[in-house]
Order: structure tokens, then C-alpha cells, then sequence
């Protein structure tokens, strides 16, 4: 098999590293993406947009012969990363004016308050599930072995 017929068997959204549902755009993108990190394969890749982007038929055929769901190893959790590698807010202008809260900061009447009210209302334990099923049987003498018991002495 020499080389064209070879290359011409790979499908052209392998080449990209696309899905096959890549717009004309995202395309052209690639590919220049590619070609600037290996100029080498160029050739290849200006070919593999060529053969998406000029017949319709030459798409499909593409298309057709295209591992439904390829990602070709391309984590959708790296493009998000990829996408939004700067931080667009600017976090440094917020931080600059800003201190770390300190004790009059609080309302400590209202936090004591609120702590007392909770234990004060803290409803009374529902003991009937217990009483209905024991994790032993009652009755005379210690509670049977369990496997901390043993371990833990």
C-alpha cells in the first residue's frame, strides 16, 4: 500500500481530531491550530480540511466511516480548561482591598442566641425503632461479642 492510498484511508476527522459533528469553523480552526505545532504534517492537514470543507459528498463519506462518539482522546474537562485557562475576572483587584473578618465583625449576641435556641429546642430521641428492634436480644447477661470487642479488647 504506498502512501496516498494510506493517507487516504484515514478519515479526515481523525486527522483534526474532530468529532464528526465539527462545523466549518472549528475546522478551519484545527487546522491551523495543528499545522502551527507540526509544521511537518502540514500537508496533511491543510488535505484533511480540503477533503471536509469542498465537496459535500467527501464529508459524508467521512462521516460515514466515523467511530460514532471518536472524541480521539480529547477530555471534555481539558477543553473547559483549554477554554477558560485566564481568569477573566481579575480576582487580584478585589483582593487587594480587602481584609480577613476579625472579632467585631460578628454579631456574637445573635450566634450565642441562636447556639442556646437550638440546644434549648433540640427535639427529644425517638426511641420506639430501638425498643422495636433491638440490635440483641434482651435479657439476662452481657451483650454478645462484636468484632470491635474482639480487636479492640
Amino acid at each position: 500500500m504506498n502512501e496516498i492510498s494510506l493517507a487516504s484511508s484515514i478519515s479526515a476527522f481523525r486527522t483534526l481530531a474532530l468529532a464528526a459533528d465539527a462545523t466549518a469553523e472549528a475546522i478551519v480552526e484545527r487546522e491551523t491550530e495543528l499545522s502551527g505545532r507540526n509544521p511537518a504534517e502540514a500537508e496533511s492537514f491543510r488535505r484533511a480540511r480540503e477533503q471536509l470543507l469542498t465537496h459535500a459528498s467527501g464529508r459524508l463519506r467521512h462521516e460515514l466511516i466515523e467511530v460514532p462518539g471518536a472524541t480521539y482522546g480529547k477530555d471534555p474537562w481539558e477543553s473547559f480548561c483549554k477554554k477558560f485557562e485566564r481568569n477573566p475576572v481579575g480576582l487580584a483587584r478585589f483582593v487587594k482591598d480587602t481584609r480577613l473578618p476579625s472579632s467585631p465583625d460578628f454579631d456574637w449576641v445573635a450566634f450565642l442566641s441562636l447556639a442556646i435556641d437550638e440546644r434549648v429546642s433540640a427535639s427529644t430521641a425517638d426511641l420506639a425503632p430501638a425498643i422495636k428492634q433491638p440490635p440483641f436480644p434482651p435479657g439476662v447477661g452481657p451483650p454478645p461479642l462484636e468484632i470491635y470487642d474482639v480487636i479492640f479488647g
